[in-house]
């Protein structure tokens, strides 16, 4: 019998909170699955595809670290709940994980903070700084998900501007910056003019 890498039926969801940075709510599709060594550990690595594009969500199924591996599992029992296998039984055969493949589900992609700090990486083609982007929530129901304030998403298109974070999926905070913020970023300098306007 192979070896059981991960028991969805046994596994409870431990939550664990942590800001984020809002770039879109996506309906995606399990194209492929690969399990890799990766440093501390091994990896799930789970092609999806959404709106005509393609993000790789990377799993921790086992790992030195304790929060990673528990991370990592939760990450898997949303993916096995939300593609309606809840009891599934992942194993080294590959032929366990057949049927998550092709199935769908709701994620929410955001760029990946660390201590309050929106993370880039430099684009290998360009050296362009990129943002990292990382899944931060999963769901059966796309309505289940945080939304995208329309603010924070125009204020992404100037990359590192603004963000928000998000205590529950129901209560997000915009953080925006403030108008000497943004012109100290693009070499201007701002100038208060007292009424200016008559009212």
């Amino acid at each position: 019998m192979a070896e059981l890498l991960f028991d969805a039926g046994s596994h409870q969801i431990q939550e664990s909170g942590g800001p984020v940075l809002p770039i879109g709510n996506h309906h995606v599709q399990i194209m492929d699955i690969e399990l890799n060594a990766v440093g501390g550990g091994e990896q799930f690595h789970f092609l999806l595809s959404a709106d005509g594009g393609v993000f790789t969500d990377r799993v921790w199924v086992k790992h030195s670290n304790d929060d990673a591996e528990r991370i990592g599992h939760n990450a898997l029992k949303r993916i096995c709940d939300y593609t309606d296998n809840p009891s599934i039984k992942l194993t080294r055969d590959i032929k366990s994980w057949d049927p998550l493949k092709g199935r769908s589900f709701y994620v929410a992609i955001r760029q990946e903070l660390k201590k309050g700090v929106p993370q880039t990486y430099p684009d290998k083609t360009t050296g362009e700084q990129r943002p990292s982007l990382q899944i931060t929530q999963y769901a059966k129901e796309k309505d289940k998900l945080a939304p995208v304030p329309d603010a924070v998403d125009n204020a992404m298109k100037v990359e590192g501007i603004g963000h928000f974070s998000v205590d529950s999926p129901a209560s997000p905070k915009v953080n925006l910056p403030s108008t000497d913020d943004i012109l100290n970023r693009v070499g201007g300098q701002s100038k208060r003019i007292d009424d200016d306007v008559p009212y």
